[in-house]
């Protein structure tokens, strides 16, 4: 018998004690937030549905819901859980996806929308590779800063920075992008007062509009300041501000992901990195219906996959 260093008995043991097909159960209880609708969303009993529920928080001992005779609340743990459950349900659905179609000839059309900034760097390397493996899927590519409606102009998937309103759309978070403060050497050379992040205040600044003249909070370690930003320029491109940055205009507020690779040819400087600044989510938006298509929902898994690997692991988005 080989010696595995990562085997857990005790985690083993606990992990059997969870009924897995209890999951989709609980998730269909939050999501219409009756029992009686998620009986009949399941094709259950209701009395079946409540007894899943109490020997669920049994095995987990814990308390996910709170249960009265006119309501049903999540308590904080189950508000926890059930994200997590989401993205579980919604990962297994997509290593099925690409399982089932792995190796077949998958084809399509597929319009995609996003914001200048977000297509130029997160997109092209993906459709590239994504085409390697599926060359019979077209692409349709519109550039926008206007949240479109998906069902009106017939638009697949969505591409999105940023907390979302609430919508009927699905949502599937992919990653979540980092904040830096940028700034090009030459720069830097002509301004010696930046010596700490307070010192932003003293030297043009280049934002989105969401950041310009906002109390922002910034942590190192148990260190936390508040900092207001007063903008040069603000603009809701991001591509725009780093392009002004690399011009020397001041110092630039952007998505860790824009200025990724000038971050590592020197030609900007990541300022004060051992801040911590705002993250944002990245998400992919689409209608019901797209996921029922082969290559819509191929394109989506690829997607998730690669960019949670790069958030993860942290190559540059143009590696190949």
């Amino acid at each position: 018998m080989s010696n595995n260093r990562n085997f857990r008995p005790d985690f083993h043991q606990n992990f059997r004690k969870i009924n897995l097909n209890h999951i989709p159960v609980f998730t269909a209880i939050v999501e219409t937030k009756s029992l009686t609708a998620a009986a009949r969303l399941m094709g259950y009993e209701k009395t079946r549905v409540s007894r899943i529920l109490t020997e669920f928080e049994n095995d987990l001992n814990t308390e996910l819901v709170f249960r009265t005779t006119r309501d049903l609340r999540l308590t904080k743990a189950g508000q926890a859980f059930y994200n997590q459950c989401k993205k579980i349900l919604s990962d297994l659905q997509d290593a099925t996806n690409q399982l089932s179609y792995k190796g077949g000839e998958v084809s399509g059309h597929i319009r995609l929308t996003a914001a200048h900034g977000i297509a130029s760097a997160l997109l092209p390397q993906s459709i590239k590779e994504f085409n390697k493996l599926h060359p019979q899927v077209t692409f349709e590519i519109i550039l926008t800063q206007q949240s479109l409606n998906l069902v009106k102009e017939g638009i697949d998937v969505a591409f999105r920075v940023g907390v979302l309103e609430s919508s009927s759309y699905k949502v599937k978070r992919v990653a979540d992008a980092q904040f830096a403060f940028a700034a090009t050497p030459l720069f830097l050379s002509t301004n010696p007062q930046l010596q700490e992040i307070r010192d932003l205040a003293s030297v043009p600044t280049m934002t989105l509009p969401n950041f310009n003249k906002t109390s922002l909070i910034f942590k190192k370690g148990h260190e936390e300041i508040r900092l207001k930003l007063a903008a040069l320029i603000e603009s809701n491109s991001p591509t725009l501000i780093l392009d002004l940055t690399m011009k020397n205009l001041g110092v630039g507020l952007l998505p860790e992901f824009i200025c990724r690779d000038q971050f590592k040819t020197g030609q900007l400087v990541h300022l004060f990195e051992q801040w911590s600044t705002h993250s944002v989510p990245i998400s992919l938006l689409f209608h019901a219906s797209g996921r029922k298509d082969t290559h819509v929902s191929l394109f989506i898994a690829f997607l998730s996959s690669r960019l949670g690997k790069l958030y993860q692991d942290g190559p540059t988005l143009s590696d190949t």
